[in-house]
């Protein structure tokens, strides 16, 4: 049986198809808009971070019964839990140029509280991009296990900028950019 797996497997990677529950390395880095700080998260979750796009679609009441109306699309949200390995600990699954448990909290925490937004992007070992957006961190919350681990739980949500935002409204409505 494995050997007819690994034929059919073979011969999709000849022709250039990947193998959708083939399991590939990723980083996921956090950083601020301008490069000048990041962060490499030490375990990537076995999972990725689902990625959430709403579509804000509308229901209203008519006289001749409920409408719903196509909305447009709403900002992005993922969600990471994972853990930040304790000072010396060296797990055989962390990515080797992760960054430390300290380094990790200490920057959420100083771009949280300086209000800037982050830039998150999530690449496979291959170079293909899974996300790259601006965010906003709406939630951070960790605690510190028995051995010294940090679990942690991080919600971002997307964050566009005014011309983008006024750019992707016009787009919409149809209007043109002279």
């Amino acid at each position: 049986m494995a050997s007819i797996f690994s034929a059919f497997a073979n011969a999709f990677q000849s022709v250039g198809v990947g193998i959708p529950f083939q399991k590939q390395a990723a980083d996921i880095v956090f950083s601020v808009e301008n490069k000048s700080d990041y962060i490499v998260l030490p375990i990537v979750p076995a999972d990725l971070p689902e990625l959430a796009q709403p579509q804000n679609n509308e229901t209203f009441e008519s006289i001749s019964g409920s409408i719903r109306v196509i909305g447009l699309m709403g900002l992005r949200e993922i969600t990471i839990e994972s853990l930040l390995p304790a000072e010396g600990k060296n797990y055989p699954f962390a990515r080797p140029t992760g960054s430390s448990a300290q380094k990790v909290v200490e920057f959420f925490e100083k771009w949280r509280r300086k209000y800037i937004p982050l830039q998150c992007s999530i690449t496979y070992g291959n170079g293909d991009v899974y996300i790259d957006m601006s965010c906003l961190v709406d939630e951070f919350t960790y605690y510190s296990d028995k051995v010294g681990d940090i679990h942690y739980s991080l919600k971002a949500s997307e964050y566009k900028l005014g011309s983008e935002l006024n750019s992707l409204l016009k787009m919409a409505a149809g209007v043109r950019n002279e």
